[in-house]
């Protein structure tokens, strides 16, 4: 065996190992489901919505406030206080566990554990966590070699003490603009940070169909395979 074959079948087999099984999945639909029972509108982030996780990896859940059909953007003061509602529910509601509200974060958060051991966090309208779970979910989409290469990495959400090594809007731009130099565009070159966040926000028929262009271009993309 040639050291080619050999580093090939190594990646397989650690794939295999930290490669979330259907046992994973229907764990953290459960979890999302448990806290639905608190706060009905919800959506997973990051890592478990980009399809992006490994069998241990976190779950992020943000609740998601409508007016309507206008998707807001609630101010820091009303989140936290909605946060607080939402801690004492859980409380409330029972299976949950080292519940810990972090008020003073850059995105506030409310931390807890549920007795799959899977540490979960919630926030309240995270715009920029949802761009940044779609815009790599459709990356994975036009190449699944993506999935593969950060999950032998690292996971892209984990908060390790040097925050550098974490995947940042920025950087997410910089991706998009080598999948845009390779494969077609997926964004267009004006978007930053602020103006993708905004592509979610407002009223909730524009943000579904600024997804769809996505999607559409995306699959557009896939179908070439420029790759193969």
């Amino acid at each position: 065996m040639n050291g080619y074959n050999f580093l090939e079948l190594a990646i397989k087999d650690i794939l295999r190992v930290i490669n979330p099984s259907k046992e994973d999945w229907s764990v953290r639909f459960h979890i999302i489901n448990e806290v639905r029972a608190v706060a009905e509108s919800i959506e997973s982030l990051r890592g478990f919505n980009s399809n992006l996780f490994t069998k241990w990896g976190d779950l992020d859940i943000s609740i998601e406030l409508q007016n309507g059909s206008y998707i807001s953007s609630p101010g820091r003061k009303h989140k936290q206080s909605l946060l607080g509602d939402v801690l004492r529910a859980l409380r409330k509601k029972g299976g949950f566990r080292r519940l810990q509200f972090i008020s003073n974060a850059r995105v506030p958060i409310l931390k807890f554990e549920s007795f799959y051991n899977i540490s979960c966090d919630i926030s309240i309208n995270n715009l920029s966590g949802q761009m940044k779970s779609k815009m790599l979910f459709w990356i994975n989409e036009i190449d699944g070699r993506f999935r593969d290469l950060v999950l032998l990495v690292e996971d892209p959400f984990e908060q390790p003490a040097n925050t550098a090594r974490t995947v940042s809007s920025n950087q997410l731009i910089k991706i998009s603009a080598a999948i845009q130099a390779t494969h077609g565009i997926l964004t267009s070159p004006n978007h930053n940070q602020t103006s993708l966040v905004s592509a979610l926000a407002g009223e909730t028929y524009m943000s579904v169909t600024n997804e769809d262009i996505c999607v559409n271009t995306c699959n557009q993309i896939r179908n070439k395979k420029p790759w193969c």
